[in-house]
This record gives C-alpha cells, structure tokens and sequence, in this order.
C-alpha cells in the first residue's frame, strides 16, 4: 500500500520587468529565486518510496523539478529602414524594409539527479549507496563503451547486508541549461490590406546540449 503522507514546502522570489517599444526594441525580462524542499516528489512510481517507511527525514531534499535560478528574456527588435542612398530606392525598400527579429532566451539551473541507486536483489539492504565524496569531481574523462560519465561513479560506495546508505535524494544537479529559440521575419507590405510574412526558426540556436537524465546505478 502506498500513502499521500509527502510533505512539500516552496519559497520563491519572482520578478518581471517589461522594456516598452524603444527605438523598435520591445523586451520582458523574467526572473524565480527558488526553493522546493519535499521527501517525495511524485507517490505514482518507485523513485521516491524511502528506505525507512517509519522515518521520512532521510528523505528530504530539493524535489525533482527544482530550479534554484531561472532566467527568461523575450525580445523583438524590428530593423530600423535607412531613407538615404539604395535604401531609398524601390529595390531598396524591398530588400532593406520590414525585418524583424524576436527570440526567447532562457538561463536556469540544472534540475537534480532523482537518485543514485544500488542493486538489491542478491541483498538484503537499502536502495541508496554510500557517498563518499562529491560526486562532480574528478569526472573521468575515458568512459567505458564511450558514453561520457554525468558523475563520479567511484564518490559512492555500494553498502553492506542491512546497511541504510548516506547517499540522499537529489545528492547533485545537472549542469545549467542556457538556450535560445530565435525568429526571423520579412514582411512585405503589398498594400494597407495584404501583407506577406516570410519567417525562419530555430529552435536551440547555439546548439547547447540539454541533459534530462543518465544511468545512475553503481555497480556491486
């Protein structure tokens, strides 16, 4: 049998600015200063049953989806049109009028790793592993098959018969994700009526690599 007994507390500080269109600039900055504290994050699968039903303090931690920091700035910037030289001319006025560039950049923390666990099947003990040192240090750098290690699997220590590991919840982050989703617009203007929008976009721009999980079981 399962229980919705889990306790979860949440304080956080949101901001919002908005920049009004400026010299064709218009931008709103967003920003959450958080906290999520809670000894289970979801009572529908495995991850968050606890070692010891009858004490739920060894399971606190920062809840799954917690984000420390999270920054968020929208922008649209429409290209100013040059009323001198080419761009005065018709040909002009086609080619140099009518851009405009709006994107959404986002900078946050990286959410936790749910848990590192050990095999329990031949023995009688807990799920979680003994933490011996931190786990983002000494990373190795020649994995074995060739799939880069997120941690340091040698930071825990598998426990022994009836032994309750020292590894919590969420004992590290992922790496913080900045990335950017950006729009390119032509507009062309036929008559006060039709206009024609030719628009390109890219979804991740800069091609930064966003990590949602890993294997995180350690070997007996």
């Amino acid at each position: 049998d399962r229980q919705t007994s889990a306790t979860s507390r949440y304080h956080g500080l949101i901001s919002s600015f908005r920049l009004r269109s400026t010299r064709g600039l218009t931008t709103q900055i967003s920003y959450t200063w958080s906290k999520n504290m809670t000894d289970a994050t979801n009572d529908r699968d495995a991850i968050d049953v606890p070692q010891i039903r009858t004490n739920l303090k060894l399971e606190r931690a920062v809840g799954r989806l917690d984000r420390t920091h999270v920054f968020v700035a929208s922008y649209i910037y429409e290209v100013p049109t040059f009323k001198s030289g080419f761009a005065s001319s018709a040909a002009g006025r086609l080619l140099l009028s009518g851009w405009e560039l709006a994107g959404i950049t986002t900078a946050q923390t990286g959410l936790p790793l749910n848990r590192v666990v050990q095999g329990t099947a031949t023995f009688a003990r807990g799920t979680r592993p003994n933490i011996i040192s931190d786990p983002t240090e000494n990373i190795p750098e020649h994995p074995t098959g060739g799939i880069p290690y997120a941690f340091n699997p040698l930071a825990f220590l598998p426990t022994t018969v009836g032994q309750i590991g020292s590894s919590g919840r969420s004992p590290f982050r992922f790496p913080r994700q900045v990335f950017t989703d950006l729009n390119v617009a032509k507009n062309l203007l036929f008559t006060e009526r039709y206009r024609v929008q030719l628009r390109a976009e890219f979804y991740n721009i800069f091609n930064h690599a966003l990590f949602n999980d890993v294997f995180q079981t350690i070997p007996d």
